[in-house]
């Protein structure tokens, strides 16, 4: 779809779509799970958009899932991480049934990724 790598989650999402329960899908709605930089990739859930962003390794993405988790802690309490290293509630968070693009697009601008 796009080759240039986007800079930001918030970019990101300028260009591509949104969704839940896979890193990211293909134009079919099919998960795609390892290769984030698939040409065929059409939309991503945030986690996804990190590590697409960042980086697979904690060390690349780790001070922008950190700066989200506390965004979302701040905003949404109930999805509260384990520890320093977890990611598995912010994946819960954009998982959320309810949950929208906007809303998503609004916290990762607010974290500032």
């Amino acid at each position: 779809m796009v080759c240039n790598k986007p800079k930001t989650v918030v970019e990101l999402y300028e260009i591509y779509d949104w969704t839940q329960n896979a890193l990211a899908r293909d134009g079919e709605g099919n998960g795609l799970s390892s290769d984030l930089n698939n040409p065929k990739v059409a939309s991503f859930c945030v986690a996804g958009a990190i590590i697409r962003v960042y980086g697979w390794e904690w060390h690349e993405r780790g001070d922008a899932a950190k700066r989200l988790g506390d965004v979302v802690q701040k905003h949404h309490p109930q999805f509260h991480r384990y520890s320093i290293n977890d990611f598995n509630h912010i994946v819960e968070w954009n998982n959320h049934p309810n949950r929208t693009k906007e809303e998503v697009v609004e916290l990762c601008r607010e974290a500032g990724i």
